[in-house]
């Protein structure tokens, strides 16, 4: 039941009318009871106590990519061109806050340059747990709106707009169709676009699709597109769970890009 309810069963009330006169006590409101004067409400209210953290500030100094770091974007069938094209880099030094921080095992760096801010991407780091030092995290980032969308504007004026939800998934798509205007999100969820931009993606867009991952959550954020801004539903298939969750690691699991290819051939989106 409600909270009406629920003071009802636990004082023993007969009805509704009794229930206000019960809270009305309890709390001293004087309403229907005498009010005691000295006696402190039940409930006070005090301003709670905000803390305000400065975002990250992130520093990267590059330089050339080894042979195992070309050979970790080659399995994703993503070659030296593509990398850059992504702005994306591997680093000499790191500055996390102005602390210089080690660099322990394999790193990427990711730079949006239209909001100068870097991601940074550990693709062999171990679960994240309390305490874990920041240069051994997975993901890190500088990047303080929730709701930047990586090359949104590719999806103006376009007669197929892709909204997923990775850069390396974006990449793998863009090759494996040939569809230029794509673009990636911050989180699987409704908070990580603004209605502002999801206005701007109907008004653009002939045919929209959602490119989301076969687990639960991005299961949910593809039906909530579908289902609320009229997508079209094309997640990574649930048969590959739970070895393969997104499309660039089906792509390469099975070696090529032709699993992908014919994915969105069966969905006629391309």
């Amino acid at each position: 039941g409600d909270v009406w309810k629920f003071v009802q069963q636990m004082e023993g009330l007969k009805g509704f009318p009794d229930v206000i006169k019960c809270i009305d006590r309890k709390f001293n409101l004087g309403y229907y009871n005498e009010k005691v004067e000295g006696v402190a409400p039940i409930v006070t209210w005090k301003q709670p106590l905000i803390v305000i953290r400065d975002p990250t500030f992130l520093q990267v100094s590059a330089r050339k990519f080894n042979k195992e770091e070309l050979q970790y974007w080659n399995g994703f069938h993503q070659d030296i061109s593509d990398i850059k094209r992504e702005n994306i880099y591997v680093p000499k030094e790191i500055y996390r806050n102005r602390v210089k921080q080690p660099i322990e095992i394999m790193t990427f760096c990711f730079y949006f340059p239209e909001i100068d801010a870097w991601k940074l991407y550990r693709p062999y780091a171990e679960k994240r747990v309390k305490g874990m030092p920041p240069h051994l995290w997975k993901w890190d980032n500088s990047i303080n709106n929730l709701t930047y969308i990586e090359n949104l504007k590719s999806l103006e004026n376009c007669k197929v707009g892709v909204v997923g939800k990775a850069k390396k998934c974006r990449m793998v798509i863009r090759k494996a169709t040939g569809i230029e205007s794509i673009c990636n999100l911050q989180a699987e969820d409704p908070s990580a676009m603004t209605e502002e931009d999801m206005q701007w993606i109907d008004d653009n867009c002939e045919t929209k699709v959602a490119v989301m991952d076969a687990d639960k959550k991005g299961k949910e954020m593809s039906w909530w597109l579908t289902k609320q801004r009229g997508y079209k539903h094309c997640n990574t298939p649930d048969v590959l769970l739970p070895s393969i969750n997104d499309m660039a690691e089906w792509a390469k699991t099975m070696g090529s890009l032709d699993c992908i290819t014919n994915h969105f051939r069966r969905k006629n989106i391309i």
